[in-house]
């Protein structure tokens, strides 16, 4: 079990302080590296998911670690000349076993309860909050985070409008011709209700889709079915068709509305269209060329 462990972590380092700690590279599962940077970088570096297997080194060596022994090493690694400086002319008390990360958890507790600074005051100043409420620096950044969004949210809801007001006639026009492309597709089937897009762009992108989805779907006729082969996109092959009887005209927009509602929904002609004339056209037999 032991030799596993030393197999696993390699042998454990000792440094003086943090001033003379290596810096380090850090990979995801086994590819590239990134890097040099220093200890402190791996508390950020977790992975996007949970399987992602995390991996360091130090710059003066080639052995890859597993990211707990650095986050170990960041516990315990006595703190650097100028973290302890910080401390004393804080007035911080600090025992000789003090780690770099615990010097840096005091020192930022000391900041926030400090009184706000000159730039937070004046900040505060501007969006009219009494200073008589901000008792210290943590304070003052809530307020003002908090200010701050709600003055951006303003901002944007602000612009929201001035676009659809500025929009409002070209988006009139498009509905009137999503109205006209629902009376086409109702043509094929009335079980088509869409979403209408909030933004011009994606209006305009949303009508074209359909009048390309409509237009690829009605090329599926009976002429069409009778030239030749039938390639399906989704398998990336043909198939031979042997129509024993021709479908009926309400087979065919079964068929056809299908095809218009697959295209709409993959954005393409890339889905399965014999699962769809197997489904709706039970006169025709496919079979693989």
């Amino acid at each position: 079990m032991m030799s596993f462990l030393k197999s696993l972590f390699g042998s454990t380092r000792q440094f003086a302080s943090y001033d003379v700690c290596p810096e380090i590279f850090i990979r995801f599962n086994g590819k590239k590296e990134y890097g040099p940077h220093k200890l402190e970088k791996i508390m950020t570096y977790d992975g996007i998911n949970s399987s992602d297997t995390i991996e360091a080194r130090f710059s003066d060596e080639t052995l890859w670690r597993p990211r707990k022994y650095f986050l170990n090493l960041w516990d315990r690694i006595p703190p650097s000349a100028h973290s302890r400086k910080r401390l004393e002319n804080e007035g911080i008390q600090f025992g000789s076993e003090i780690s770099e990360a615990e010097a840096r958890r005091l020192l930022k507790k000391k900041q926030r309860t400090k009184l706000p600074t000159k730039r937070q005051v004046s900040l505060l100043q501007q969006f009219g909050i009494s200073l008589d409420s901000v008792t210290n620096r943590e304070d003052a950044n809530r307020l003002i985070a908090e200010r701050k969004g709600r003055e951006r949210k303003a901002e944007e809801n602000a612009a929201r409008a001035r676009r659809q007001n500025q929009e409002a006639p070209q988006i009139e026009e498009c509905r009137l011709r999503l109205e006209g492309l629902k009376a086409r597709v109702g043509q094929l089937t009335a079980d088509w209700h869409p979403t209408e897009p909030k933004d011009l762009n994606t209006y305009l992108d949303f009508l074209e889709l359909i009048e390309e989805a409509l237009e690829y779907a009605r090329g599926f006729d009976i002429a069409e079915l009778h030239s030749g082969p039938f390639y399906d996109p989704g398998t990336s092959q043909d198939y031979y068709l042997e129509i024993n009887t021709d479908p009926t005209e309400s087979e065919m927009k079964e068929f056809q509305a299908g095809i218009f509602l697959c295209y709409l929904r993959k954005g393409s002609d890339e889905f399965g269209h014999v699962k769809l004339l197997k489904k709706h056209l039970h006169s025709i037999v496919a079979s693989p060329l």
